[in-house]
């Protein structure tokens, strides 16, 4: 993470977050970098007249994703446009902001841990998933109360525990202390804290803003 990106976090917190930060950088908390597909996907948008077909060719290079996208669009949130035959058809249907939100949740689901305890992994992106499709559904059923939509409840609920995988790259006993993978809790924030003295919280929003959300 540049220099920049920590002091734009830094300043835009209050001094208790802002410690939190310093001291979980200091600890070697090492935040994962933006996949490049996300990078090629935003230079495009950055433009002002932008063409559907490249953007679709800068997805497909990424079979994952492919496969990723087209089975989050088949939840019932967006049953108005199924099926959908191609990436060009998805970029026309939910639009072209829709469908970024929606790469760059399955880049974070897909953010890869070098944690040996897979099965933790697993279920831990099993939960996460989970989530992240209930909250499309509440999202669409409440659009018009909350103006929330179904690619913006997806983006954050996929976000919203992004820093345990990072922790759990860091620490070889965080699996097993904070119990990932038990059906029956999870974790506990202050117990987090005292343990490892980190919170998945705020490493969650170093991911986020380093990856430009």
């Amino acid at each position: 993470m540049s220099s920049v990106s920590i002091a734009d976090a830094v300043k835009s917190l209050g001094p208790d977050d802002a410690r939190k930060i310093q001291r979980l950088l200091e600890k070697g908390i090492k935040i994962p970098p933006q996949p490049r597909v996300l990078e090629e996907l935003r230079l495009l948008l950055l433009g002002e007249k932008f063409d559907i077909r490249e953007l679709a060719r800068v997805i497909g290079q990424d079979p994952a994703i492919v496969s990723m996208l087209f089975k989050v669009t088949g939840n019932l949130a967006y049953r108005q446009f199924q099926p959908f035959s191609s990436l060009e058809q998805i970029l026309h249907s939910l639009g072209v902001k829709e469908t970024f939100n929606l790469v760059m949740a399955i880049t974070a689901s897909g953010m890869s841990s070098k944690s040996k305890n897979r099965a933790a992994m697993e279920s831990y992106w099993a939960r996460s998933q989970a989530i992240a499709q209930i909250a499309m559904l509440v999202a669409n059923d409440r659009i018009t109360v909350c103006n929330i939509f179904p690619d913006q409840a997806y983006l954050a609920a996929v976000f919203h525990d992004c820093g345990v995988p990072v922790l759990m790259d860091r620490f070889q006993t965080y699996c097993e202390q904070m119990r990932i993978g038990d059906p029956n809790c999870w974790i506990d924030l202050v117990e987090e804290d005292a343990r490892f003295s980190a919170d998945h919280s705020v490493v969650g929003y170093l991911v986020a803003r380093h990856w430009n959300l």
